[in-house]
């Protein structure tokens, strides 16, 4: 999903769901794709 549209739909403000996803990205729960997309792994 691209992060704009998980912004969008969660609520949460962009820099903060940036930081969040980072955070999952470091745990391993996440991966970050071309596009400013990302998926579960």
């Amino acid at each position: 999903m691209q992060v704009d549209e998980l912004a969008w739909q969660s609520g949460i403000h962009l820099n903060r769901l940036a930081s969040l996803l980072l955070n999952l990205e470091f745990q391993g729960m996440v991966r970050s794709m071309p596009g400013k997309k990302y998926g579960l792994i």
